[in-house]
């Protein structure tokens, strides 16, 4: 038996030798070729080991020379420490060699052999005793089997065999530490988990069951995620599959706990690998840490917050979390088309879903396609009649297509829904101002200011309601304000702000206007379209500015371009008809103007009928709805 013991000790380090030496080559000036590892190159000679010995070859013998470029400095000297049979240097050179190499598939066969030939040597050596540990072990005698164990290391002959024995040692200290923990004793139990990690880099068991003790008390998770993941690389194939996905989901949750949620997102796709079935939130989790990744993220970096946003739609095509969040990103982005795509993905998803046809309305509202925009509003009515931005966004609905009184029973509705929240008052003030019912206007507005005295939308409200009081101190004061403050922010990146500003530069060109400071007033039109070139009023207000200034070939390019940009909006063929008919005298041009405007549905109609009949043209019925 002994000797069939070391038949196979000899035959496996021979078998693994064979596996790592010949990777140089050494061409003799004679032919012959020599096969093995370089271990020393001098001056005048050179060392190889060869499978059977090493050799000493002179330089002048030499014709060339092969060497093999994929083995990194620690593998090599691995190997050098395998052929000196000092195996445990060998083990941590060749475990510093996998973070250095490609080639780990290599580097692990090695690895795995060394550990059977430790193993095959010291059960040739003390058989017989590590048989009566394990016995011992079974029967609980947890000191006999230590006091055996520790017997054996001290009669090896040398370090190097050590590390099967301190493979069993740590076990045993792993098993203490489970009858201890059993008794509810976890300090004991911890005691032993250390002293079986300090006896084996192996000890997954212990790694594993003290990051399960530290993982109690959340001042302790740093060094519990890294208990669980030094014990699960220590596991390798040790572990099912289920429990490395167990052990994964608990660092996960760790990393969630502490808003690492890339980290957490990496362990999740190790669950998705391992065993998804016993983990079916998984995919969930992930779209969730992508989120709040994206949310984490400054609005600036709009680019790594789509990265997230669409790493978690491709995660879970079926979440409606990710698509959801995705769809809003576009919109609050202004990729209007982009959002609507991913609302219209989203109603096929799940139609009943609060809040996909109020976000789709609003991005029809954009686009000016207000039809669309109202029956995406009254689907989301139907779905929650108190949905509070729907009434208000119907209600604006109502207010741009002229219907005031419609517009103010939706924001009356709305404000019954919450009296805290700002939208319904600025409709209701909006409504009331186009009312001419200046008195009701400024009762809402100063429920806005109650609250928030800087509101800017509010400000700008005030100040046109100044405006057509003919207070142009107080108005002009209130526009300044507000196009110094936006500007102050620095912040123009976001559309809103944006918006904001543009409206107050025109706001306070149509002032200089009234104040017959067309030059002046002409410089807010410029400045709001630099910011916004594609925005049909800023054009109209120019082309206004140009006419007052009798430049009326710029103010006729105005209008149309104008008209191209929203060719719904009839004051737009209004003003170039007064443009023709009162400043250029082109009646002719005049008729198809004021006629666009009625169809378009104009209300002063029966003015503009008047009108087309004095340019020679035939009245035009009015739309009606």
């Amino acid at each position: 038996m002994i000797f069939k013991r070391l038949f196979l000790s000899l035959l496996l380090f021979s078998t693994f030798m064979t596996s790592f030496l010949f990777a140089d080559s050494i061409i003799m000036k004679n032919g012959k070729k020599i096969e093995g590892r370089i271990l020393k190159e001098e001056e005048n000679s050179i060392t190889i080991m060869t499978a059977a010995t090493s050799i000493v070859i002179a330089r002048a013998n030499i014709e060339s020379i092969e060497r093999d470029q994929v083995l990194s400095p620690n593998e090599i000297q691995g190997d050098i420490a395998v052929e000196d049979k000092r195996y445990n240097d060998a083990l941590s050179y060749y475990q510093a060699a996998l973070n250095e190499t490609q080639n780990k598939e290599s580097l692990q066969k090695k690895i795995a052999e060394l550990q059977k030939i430790q193993e095959e040597e010291v059960s040739r050596r003390f058989g017989q005793q590590l048989k009566q540990a394990d016995r011992l072990l079974e029967m609980k005698d947890f000191d006999g089997a230590e006091s055996l164990l520790k017997q054996i290391l001290d009669t090896l002959p040398n370090e190097s065999l050590a590390k099967p024995v301190k493979d069993k040692l740590a076990h045993l200290y792993y098993c203490r530490a489970l009858e201890y923990q059993n008794t509810v004793d976890d300090a004991k139990a911890f005691e032993f988990l250390k002293k079986s990690i300090a006896a084996s880099d192996k000890a997954y068991e212990a790694r594993l069951m003290i990051a399960d003790i530290l993982a109690n008390n959340p001042k302790n998770n740093d060094q519990a995620v890294e208990n669980y993941l030094s014990g699960l690389e220590a596991a390798g194939d040790k572990l099912s599959k289920s429990d490395k996905a167990r052990y994964h989901r608990k660092v996960a949750v760790i990393f969630e706990q502490q808003h690492k949620y890339m980290e957490a997102i990496e362990q999740h796709k190790f669950i998705l690998e391992l065993d998804p079935v016993s983990f079916p939130d998984t995919k969930e989790r992930i779209v969730t840490a992508y989120c709040y990744l994206a949310a984490q993220t400054p609005p600036s970096d709009y680019n790594k917050r789509l990265e997230y946003l669409t790493a978690a739609v491709e995660t879970d095509t079926y979440s409606t979390t990710a698509r959801y969040s995705l769809a809003y990103f576009y919109y609050e982005n202004n990729k209007i088309e982009d959002s609507i795509n991913q609302w219209t993905h989203l109603i096929n998803m799940n139609a009943r879903i609060t809040g996909i046809h109020y976000y789709l309305g609003m991005c029809y509202l954009k686009q000016k396609k207000y039809e669309n925009a109202k029956d995406s509003f009254e689907r989301e009515l139907a779905l929650d009649p108190n949905n509070y931005d729907a009434l208000c966004a119907i209600g604006d609905y109502y207010l741009t297509g002229g219907k005031y009184e419609q517009a103010i029973a939706n924001y009356e509705k709305a404000k019954n829904v919450s009296i805290e929240k700002y939208r319904a008052y600025l409709g209701l003030a909006r409504a009331y101002k186009k009312l001419e019912q200046p008195q009701q206007a400024r009762e809402n507005l100063d429920l806005v200011f109650k609250t928030n005295p800087e509101h800017i939308e509010a400000t700008i409200l005030s100040g046109a309601l100044y405006k057509d009081d003919k207070d142009h101190k107080k108005a002009r004061e209130l526009f300044d304000n507000v196009v110094s403050r936006l500007k102050e922010k620095g912040q123009l990146e976001d559309p809103e702000s944006k918006d904001l500003l543009i409206e107050a530069l025109n706001q306070r060109g149509e002032l200089n206007l009234i104040l017959d400071s067309p030059r002046i007033a002409l410089a807010d039109f410029n400045e709001a379209l630099k910011y916004q070139p594609d925005f049909a009023e800023s054009f109209y207000l120019i082309a206004q500015a140009h006419s007052k200034m009798s430049n009326f070939k710029e103010a006729e390019e105005n209008y149309i371009k104008a008209q191209m940009l929203d060719p719904k909006n009839p004051k737009y063929y209004l003003g170039l008809g007064i443009l023709y008919h009162t400043k250029m005298k082109e009646t002719q041009k005049a008729v198809p103007q004021y006629t666009k405007y009625i169809e378009l549905g104009g209300e002063d109609f029966e003015k503009v009928n008047d009108w087309i009949k004095e340019c020679g043209g035939q009245p035009v019925s009015p739309i009606t709805h």
